[in-house]
């Protein structure tokens, strides 16, 4: 799977809450579209400490183009002909990876800085 990264953003829910990182990203669909898409990812850094290890990816990833225009909270369903929910465990090795490079090239920014 190859996407094309285009922010990559760590939060958490509320002050105490689990930490997530957001990916917006492109990719390619099958059909030959350019889609805009958006990862929640909230287990990013079991994946880096032993990627070979590591086999229950807990990524969600939506096209963002399929939710403008629904009512808040609503996503597609498959049976109706509509998808907007996207099988995680096939992007996750791609948005793992760019969140990686995301945050090496914050912690070299940094040290950079510093030096």
């Amino acid at each position: 799977m190859t996407i094309t990264p285009l922010h990559v953003q760590y939060d958490r829910n509320g002050i105490t809450g689990e930490g997530f990182h957001r990916v917006k990203f492109q990719w390619k669909d099958d059909d030959g579209s350019i889609r805009t898409m958006m990862a929640i990812v909230f287990d990013y850094e079991q994946w880096r400490i032993n990627p070979e290890k590591f086999r229950n990816p807990a990524v969600a990833v939506i096209d963002l183009a399929d939710t403008i225009g629904r009512p808040y909270g609503t996503v597609g369903y498959p049976d109706a002909g509509e998808y907007n929910a996207y099988r995680g465990d096939h992007f996750a090795t791609a948005v793992y990876e760019a969140i990686r490079d995301a945050d090496d090239a914050w912690e070299n920014r940094a040290l950079v800085a510093v030096n």
